[in-house]
């Protein structure tokens, strides 16, 4: 099981009828203050817990970061990473279980707020710095606006791939669009995308083949997960988003990892950029082609 939802697992624990006879108290105490909503301070760090994780063997609480922290010391130093509330160990990163928090306005009304949902799934799957950035933002646009609709960019099927397991286990709706896709496929999925929910909805979407002729006005949100050799293709791709008709301002973030080829790349477009602001301006920078493309090789390559 790879998400368990708390009130089922919250039932498994109540069946007995004497709660000081149930040798699991201590779990099911834990469990009902998740399912009211209850958010603890990290016993490591002293703050609220953004991003919650259990160890399954004692049941307390920490920081995801803080104790996948903790357990990596621990390691370097060759002891045995343990619990720092009760020394249980061994403990394991890929054992614990994270607390995945969503609110939905489905079915909301003025006497039944917005309704939080709370699941536990492991924390086995393997992530990325940009996978974690884009998750970082999407959890704080959800605690913003529950309603919010974003549109993730990737030149890479792959990628997008690992995008749609990461939204899939935070317990995104999301739907995608790429290359791959017959244009009834692709067309279902827009239509979903568009179809108004009190929910949060993501667009993972190809940049080659969304990024031009589609009307995404719905959204407000673009993040542009990696970076083409030209910048007017990623515009193209954003004005999907910022064009006639959309009617709220709209927030684009592009993730570039430091220290790799995406800031060569970055460097690539900047020069391209000016050559065409030049050629618009009929200066002989403007003319330069094969001695341009050589030198951005170079440039990419380090070679410069």
């Amino acid at each position: 099981i790879d998400v368990i939802d708390v009130d089922d697992l919250l039932q498994q624990f109540t069946k007995e009828e004497n709660r000081e006879e149930r040798p699991n108290a201590f779990a099911e105490h834990f469990l009902e203050n998740l399912a009211n909503e209850e958010v603890e301070e990290c016993p490591i760090c002293f703050s609220e817990m953004e991003n919650p994780v259990i160890i399954p063997e004692c049941m307390h609480q920490f920081c995801k970061d803080c104790i996948v922290a903790h357990i990596g010391i621990s390691e370097e130093k060759g002891q045995v990473p343990a619990c720092p509330t009760c020394a249980t160990g061994h403990l394991q990163a890929s054992k614990l279980v994270e607390v995945v928090r969503t609110k939905s306005e489905e079915g909301a009304t003025s006497s039944q707020p917005v309704k939080q949902e709370i699941t536990l799934r492991r924390n086995d799957f393997q992530s990325s710095t940009k996978l974690d950035a884009l998750l970082h933002n999407l959890r704080k646009l959800r605690d913003q606006d529950p309603c919010f609709r974003a549109v993730v960019f990737s030149q890479f099927t792959s990628f997008m791939d690992l995008i749609q397991t990461v939204l899939e286990r935070e317990g995104f709706d999301h739907y995608r669009f790429d290359g791959t896709m017959d244009i009834k496929t692709k067309a279902a999925a827009i239509s979903e995308f568009k179809v108004d929910s009190r929910k949060p909805k993501i667009l993972v979407i190809s940049l080659k083949a969304g990024g031009v002729g589609l009307n995404l006005t719905n959204a407000n949100h673009v993040f542009m997960m990696d970076c083409w050799w030209n910048a007017a293709t990623e515009n193209q791709a954003v004005d999907r988003v910022h064009r006639i008709g959309q009617e709220k301002t709209v927030y684009v973030k592009h993730f570039i990892v430091a220290r790799t080829i995406e800031g060569r790349i970055l460097e690539i477009q900047k020069r391209k950029t000016a050559i065409v602001n030049e050629a618009f301006k009929g200066t002989r920078a403007g003319k330069a082609s094969d001695p341009e493309s050589i030198q951005n090789l170079k440039i990419m390559f380090g070679d410069n």
